[in-house]
């Protein structure tokens, strides 16, 4: 219970006089949600580690196909992807469209 209340309060920035005026499930959630919160980061962590030591075990060893090894950053891949906003519907459904 005192580990909960620790971890709840120092992970959302919580006071201590706050989290205990909060019922026991809801403490229980709040930890649960901080633990995958921190789960998840060490598991990203973990990934961009491993991407960097591959890049330079790669470049290390000819450094050809780094590019296949690391994937691509989200806005590079998002840029890439959303070429011009033809394709998306910007009309409000309740309304009919313009005629063109």
């Amino acid at each position: 219970m005192v580990e909960m209340l620790e971890v709840v309060s120092s992970h959302f920035g919580y006071t201590e006089e706050y989290v205990l005026d909060r019922t026991l499930p809801w403490l229980k959630r709040k930890y649960q949600q901080a633990s995958r919160e921190k789960y998840e980061q060490r598991q990203i962590m973990s990934e961009e580690t491993m991407r960097g030591v591959l890049a330079a075990v790669t470049n290390l060893f000819g450094g050809k196909n780094v590019e296949k090894i690391l994937l691509p950053a989200y806005e590079e891949e998002t840029n890439e992807n959303i070429k011009s906003t033809d394709e998306w519907v910007t009309t409000q459904w309740w309304k009919p469209k313009p005629a063109s």
